[in-house]
């Protein structure tokens, strides 16, 4: 494993799991996430237009 130092953590997991295939996919799928917040933030943010305070208050009339 003397690469482990020069290639990136993903391309070293397709190259070098394949003894290990469910530890293989799991680290690919792992490794492929977002590291950033900013689809959670998208999403609490279309949520919070769906369910405000204004909107609890409204009735069905």
């Amino acid at each position: 494993m003397v690469d482990r130092g020069v290639l990136e953590p993903r391309v070293w997991w397709l190259v070098h799991g394949a003894s290990a295939t469910i530890l293989q996919s799991l680290a690919l799928k792992l490794l492929s996430q977002p590291c950033s917040s900013s689809c959670c933030e998208r999403n609490w943010s279309t949520y919070s237009f769906i369910h405000s305070m204004r909107r609890n208050k409204m009735t069905p009339q």
